[in-house]
Formats: C-alpha cells, sequence, structure tokens
C-alpha cells in the first residue's frame, strides 16, 4: 500500500538515559528515512514527544527492560511524521536509451571517483540517479551528449 499524502504514520520506543534517548531519535530518523525511499515519499519534520511509560498510546515495553523500566525511570519517544509528498523515481521515467546512458556516465563517474572497487550492479547504478535527483542528471546527461562523451 502506498502511503498518501497526508497521512501520519506514528511510532514510539523506550529510553531510560539521555545516552538511550539520543540513540532512539536517531534511530528513527533513519528508519522513517528507510520508510520513505522504500515507498518514494517524503515525510515532514519529525517532532519528537517524551511521554511518560504509563501513557495510553506508550508501546509495550521491550522484553529486556529489567530494573529500569520497573523502577519507572523508562519513557517513551513518540514521533507522528505526516508525508508530505511522493518522490518520482527518475529511472522510472527514462527512456531505455537514456537510462542506459546515465548508467554508462554513472558508472564512469564512479571508477573514476574510486578506481578498482567492484563495477555497480543496474540496481545500484540506479540508486545513485534516483540520490542525484531529476535536475541534476538530466543537466549531465545534456552536457555528456552535447560534448559528444555520449551518443
Amino acid at each position: 500500500m502506498t502511503p498518501q499524502v497526508g497521512q501520519v504514520f506514528e511510532t514510539g520506543d523506550w529510553y531510560a538515559t539521555p545516552q538511550q534517548k539520543l540513540q532512539v531519535e536517531q534511530s528513527l530518523v533513519i528508519w522513517f528515512a528507510q520508510q520513505g525511499a522504500e515507498n518514494n515519499c517524503r515525510f515532514g519534520e519529525i517532532e519528537y514527544e517524551a511521554m511518560p511509560s504509563w501513557h495510553q498510546r506508550a508501546p509495550s515495553p521491550p522484553p529486556e527492560s529489567g530494573m529500569w523500566f520497573l523502577a519507572g525511570r523508562s519513557r517513551v519517544i513518540w514521533v507522528q511524521p505526516t508525508v508530505t509528498r511522493h518522490v518520482a523515481r527518475l529511472t522510472d521515467d527514462l527512456e531505455p536509451k537514456d537510462l542506459d546512458r546515465m548508467r554508462h556516465i554513472t558508472r564512469q563517474a564512479y571508477r573514476h571517483r574510486w578506481p578498482g572497487k567492484p563495477d555497480l550492479t543496474d540496481q545500484q547504478t540506479d540508486d545513485i540517479i534516483n540520490a542525484v535527483g531529476p535536475e541534476s542528471a538530466i543537466k549531465t546527461l545534456r552536457d555528456s551528449v552535447d560534448s559528444g562523451y555520449v551518443n
């Protein structure tokens, strides 16, 4: 199911110490970035809400929580980012010849930057092309065709 613009996602995780709180915040940012990449969407700003462990929206405590949970020192970080937009994958919209050109250019740049590294697969190359963004990729394509680097 593709997330819809305006749809709110929510999740939370437990922490007991300030260091654990930072780790939880970081893991939530990474998780939402992965979800965005997998679902071709972007989320709005992630705002953190700390709530007590007994709050009705709090997830079940982790099984390894031990005494810090029972002693009442635990808290929950809760986030509710909203899907702000869908992101088209550039590689899905390119004509086959242009996709081959972009893969060629990307692989050449990769080999130049990291000589001796294994060649990129099509999927890895496509991921790089999609990460660069449509504007930059199209500029690179035009410059390469105009200069005769590719036909």
